[in-house]
């Protein structure tokens, strides 16, 4: 829903996404706290921002796949660990600088998303998901088997006209600005003609063919451009951490991003930073929160065990009330508080 008395004269005004003066203002402002947060936050909680950050691009890129394309992708931990293993080896082995290698970490990403998303062409629904799901397992076998998954590879931090990004706030602006670039990309992407026909697929493939698309081409470059990203968010991971290794990919953590899609809102740029903050966030919460839980409960936990299983328990209870309570995700209901104040008092 647009701003009342806001109307489009042009096919310009029609691309526009801020509309309203104080849209600029609440805009600034949120760049504006983005930028001081270092200057009051401490170590802790500026590494839980940069984590977040990173999050946030690998779930962009499965939305696009996920919530744009209506093609489920199960697989997106084995693409960001491709993206991480190949910019690690540029940098360390051919002394790469560190920007193409992480733009042949992206590209890396897509093409090994190109030949899983393949069986797409023909299938669909679960059986996507299962063509991905054996294409984790595959990928982490050829990359423990052939690139030393299991020793890992050093990942140094990068350097840009002798400048080192080694501290964790200079790391922490370089994220922010390639998660700002790459959400206002896929914003607009969505806008586009291949935006477009991606929804087109989703909604009803056929029809979408009778009307001229190709869905073929377009189910490849969705899925392409899905692990475009997650190549990307890989790769800034393993050089966050200083080493890549395969035990920083598990699955588990492809489902959880499944999730994040869900509970911020498919097929929306804002829905996968609402999904990705939220995950994160209680994430945290639960590091700290389940070991009180198991002390009150020393029998169970005697074995260990309790701490971790509480911290998926809570994650799977979150997913499940969403689905039941709020399927269409965060963002819906953003949406609904937004339009109930521009028609306030009428907002029956």
């Amino acid at each position: 829903m647009r701003p009342s008395g806001y109307y489009d004269t042009t096919y310009q005004q029609s691309l526009r996404i801020i509309y309203t003066p104080w849209q600029w203002v609440a805009l600034t402002g949120f760049l504006l706290f983005l930028s001081i947060y270092p200057l009051f936050a401490s170590y802790y909680m500026l590494t839980v921002a940069i984590r977040i950050g990173i999050t946030i691009i690998a779930v962009i890129g499965l939305n696009i796949v996920v919530g744009n394309t209506g093609l489920l992708n199960v697989g997106q931990t084995a693409f960001m660990a491709v993206g991480a293993y190949c910019s690690a080896m540029l940098m360390s082995k051919t002394g790469l600088n560190f920007f193409p290698a992480l733009l042949g970490a992206g590209v890396a990403g897509a093409l090994v998303g190109l030949v899983f998303g393949a069986p797409s062409l023909r299938v669909k629904g679960f059986y996507v998901a299962l063509a991905t799901l054996a294409g984790h397992f595959i990928v982490i076998w050829a990359l423990m088997e052939w690139f030393g998954g299991t020793t890992g590879h050093p990942a140094p931090r990068p350097q840009i006209f002798g400048f080192s990004f080694k501290s964790d706030l200079s790391y922490y602006y370089l994220i922010g600005a390639l998660t700002l670039f790459l959400g206002l990309f896929a914003r607009n992407l969505f806008r586009s003609k291949v935006g477009r026909a991606f929804v087109a697929i989703r909604d009803h493939d056929i029809a979408a063919e009778i009307l001229g698309v190709n869905i073929y081409r377009y189910k490849l470059l969705s899925f392409a451009i899905g692990c475009f990203y997650a190549g990307i968010a890989g790769a800034l991971q393993g050089h966050f951490w200083g080493y890549t290794n395969i035990e920083a990919y598990p699955f588990s953590n492809s489902i959880w991003f499944l999730g994040m899609v869900i509970i911020g809102g498919m097929g929306s740029v804002l829905g996968s930073v609402f999904g990705a903050v939220f995950f994160v966030a209680i994430e945290e919460i639960a590091i700290h929160v389940c070991p009180a839980i198991a002390a009150l409960f020393p029998s169970m936990a005697a074995h260990g065990q309790m701490e971790a299983a509480l911290k998926w328990l809570i994650f799977s209870l979150v997913i499940i009330l969403f689905v039941i309570f709020e399927p269409n995700g965060m963002v819906h209901r953003w949406n609904l508080i937004k339009a109930s104040f521009r028609v306030y008092p009428f907002n029956y």
